[in-house]
């Protein structure tokens, strides 16, 4: 709710026009009919169709505090946040592996994962490994909204017994360092 006034508001500021609200199960789809909205989306390239959004290249090269503010937004709409887990979900695969880049400027670790549906074809998501990535993630970034910046307190604040850690494409190197790895270590 909070996030929806938030946008109602700048949006009334920015064109003096409130968005379409359409009420669903799992939240509120809001959809703006605006030629200035378009224009700016547009100038930004960030992508037409949700497999080709990627990061905008002035955030990409932006000061740790405008990516901060960007990857929050991001995570509010896109990401998701369990008792276990902070995510972040897209069907772009180059949007996943720029937000990966984003976040390890600020020291958070991420593993990919990517998972196929017949109907809509290839979905990616990024994890944050470990509680110091969390930890991070919640002091340099957060969350928009109060309810979820709350669940990543909370989520922060649990113990885990043990928790995977995923190093990408370090097989080979692990396997030359530690022999005895030859037949667990996987990619």
């Amino acid at each position: 709710p909070e996030v929806i006034k938030d946008l109602t508001l700048l949006s009334l500021k920015l064109f003096g026009k409130k968005p379409t609200a359409l009420r669903k199960k799992n939240g509120t789809i809001l959809s703006w009919s605006n030629s200035r909205l378009v224009e700016m989306l547009q100038q930004l390239e960030i992508g037409k169709a949700s497999k080709e959004k990627v990061v905008p290249s002035a955030v990409m090269v932006a000061s740790r505090k405008v990516a901060a503010n960007f990857l929050s937004a991001l995570f509010e709409g896109n990401g998701s946040i369990s008792k276990s887990y902070v995510t972040f979900s897209s069907k772009s695969k180059k949007l996943i592996e720029q937000v990966q880049m984003l976040l390890l400027n600020f020291g958070i670790i991420t593993r990919r994962e990517s998972w196929e549906t017949k109907k809509y074809g290839i979905f990616y998501k990024l994890y944050l490994v470990g509680k110091e990535s969390r930890v991070k993630f919640l002091e340099d970034v957060g969350f928009v909204s109060t309810i979820k910046q709350r669940k990543l307190e909370k989520l922060v604040q649990r113990r885990f017994a043990s928790e995977r850690i995923y190093l990408p494409n370090q097989v080979e190197l692990l396997q030359v360092l530690y022999p005895f790895t030859k037949n667990n270590a996987k990619e």
